[in-house]
């Protein structure tokens, strides 16, 4: 009768282990960086934005912002990242506001010819989480100088360079990041490479899908399941 029970009970547990999806991704879910948003205007590390798909809702927050001090003698020895803020500019696009140095100051220091306030230049960054695991689809730059722009992107403190090619109208770049996974609560930062002169970078929208992840409970019930049936045959 017993070994009947776990007979019954494993082969119970081992089927449902089949039928179990283990990740099923989600509609599409836009982090959109317009105006009138969330992150509208000069807002500091900590500010959320949630937005809903056909059947989750992911909140970002950003984490950490972060931008060269622009001092003397050399203006990128010092990262700074108090008083630094999230800036929209019109009509949209996500970027770095450090309102401890101002555009002529900007410029001189780095020879470019851009606007500081409104944009990630170089080595300035921009850190955020998700309060889910998604997967990055897409990012859409609102603005891109030059043909080839070089972001780095550290995911839970393993950083890669990509190349994003200017190639069409609407900057649209599906690859590289197309398929990569974030865990939830990992921060991941965004930071412009390339260099001093020419690295005026605004993020449109993050693109990203929830994935489904089978619940713990679910997990421990199938891999008692899997002990069980173990144990019978043992016997």
């Amino acid at each position: 009768m017993k070994r009947a029970f776990l007979s019954i009970f494993g082969l119970s547990l081992f089927s449902a282990m089949l039928v179990l999806p283990v990740g099923q991704a989600n509609a599409d879910i836009i982090f959109d960086f317009a105006n009138n948003g969330e992150l509208d205007g000069n807002e500091p590390a900590g500010a959320t934005m949630s937005r809903m798909g056909t059947t989750d809702t992911v909140v970002l927050t950003t984490v950490l912002l972060s931008a060269p001090d622009f001092g003397e003698p050399d203006p990128y020895t010092n990262i700074i990242t108090t008083g630094v803020d999230t800036s929209i500019d019109n009509p949209r696009g996500l970027g770095i506001n450090n309102p401890s140095t101002n555009n002529g100051d900007f410029n001189a220091a780095t020879g470019a010819g851009g606007s500081e306030g409104n944009n990630i230049n170089y080595l300035e960054s921009i850190t955020v989480d998700f309060d889910k695991t998604v997967t990055m689809t897409s990012i859409d730059f609102a603005a891109l100088d030059g043909s080839v722009e070089f972001v780095r992107i550290n995911v839970a403190g393993v950083a890669t360079n990509y190349d994003f090619f200017n190639g069409n109208s609407n900057d649209i770049f599906s690859d590289p990041l197309s398929g990569l996974v974030i865990t939830a609560g990992t921060d991941v930062t965004f930071t412009g490479l390339g260099s001093a002169g020419d690295t005026n970078m605004r993020i449109d929208q993050f693109t990203v899908e929830t994935i489904a992840i089978p619940e713990p409970g679910s997990i421990a019930m199938l891999g008692l399941g899997s002990v069980l049936m173990m144990v019978r045959r043992r016997r």
